[in-house]
């Protein structure tokens, strides 16, 4: 699924990077096999691979080192997303169509609208009074969830954040980065950053609430963020993809 989406919305960016994070970084075979694929998908040029080991902090790492602590040199829009679901949909206690749809509509809620966000629609305020642009808006929390506990999270860790607006936000406010790193760092930086959620956008501003599994449940989720007519597009191209 990952490969597919990959290849759908390769279109959307003018460069990549991609972390290929492998237990064993001298399984040379292994590492071409899958960058060989990812180039497939449509990301020939300005695209670079860095191949890291595996860590207990996993895609937290990496956000940390090359996106927040690099604020100061990045400028526009950088999208941020992971392999989302690899590790789970062996797990006999999880949906496995679920967890498909869940990675699908990760891509598809954070790019399929991006034309609708540059060109600043009626639908969308201009992106640049959002630091943060994501996937499955999840704006309260439960406290046992994992997360800030009225903290906005993006269920699945895909969004887009404004580096060069969110940088200079925080020092013009002297607001530092949170520093609470850990296994959940990257999924919990934009409501440690604004709790409230004023500057965190998602498709049409609709969010969730509530103690939903998204690995059995996305189906429930789905509409709270979808109407009608955009879940059954959605459920179309979902299922052009399977």
């Amino acid at each position: 699924m990952h490969f597919a989406c990959l290849k759908k919305y390769s279109n959307v960016f003018d460069s990549a990077k991609f972390f290929l994070s492998v237990d064993d970084t001298s399984n040379k075979e292994l590492i071409a096999e899958v960058a060989s694929k990812i180039v497939s998908c449509g990301f020939v040029e300005n695209t670079d691979f860095v191949v890291v080991e595996n860590c207990p902090y996993r895609e937290s790492a990496i956000f940390k080192e090359e996106l927040a602590d690099k604020l100061d040199t990045l400028s526009g829009l950088t999208f941020f997303g992971h392999t989302k679901g690899v590790s789970n949909v062996l797990n006999p206690d999880y949906n496995v169509d679920s967890i498909l749809k869940w990675i699908f509509g990760c891509y598809y809620l954070s790019l399929e609208f991006m034309d609708e966000v540059h060109n600043q629609t009626q639908v969308y305020q201009p992106f640049e009074q959002r630091m943060f642009y994501g996937s499955f808006l999840r704006n309260v929390l439960p406290e046992n969830g994992g997360g800030t506990k009225y903290g906005p999270e993006y269920e699945g860790t895909f969004f887009w954040v404004n580096c060069q607006r969110l940088y200079d936000y925080l020092k013009e406010n002297e607001i530092p980065l949170p520093r609470n790193f850990g296994r959940f760092y990257s999924e919990r930086f934009p409501g440690d950053i604004f709790p409230i959620g004023v500057r965190i956008g998602s498709h049409k501003f609709r969010y969730f609430h509530g103690e939903v599994s998204m690995y059995n449940d996305i189906d429930v989720v789905l509409p709270l963020l979808l109407d009608d007519d955009e879940l059954s597009v959605f459920n179309k191209k979902y299922s052009e993809l399977i």
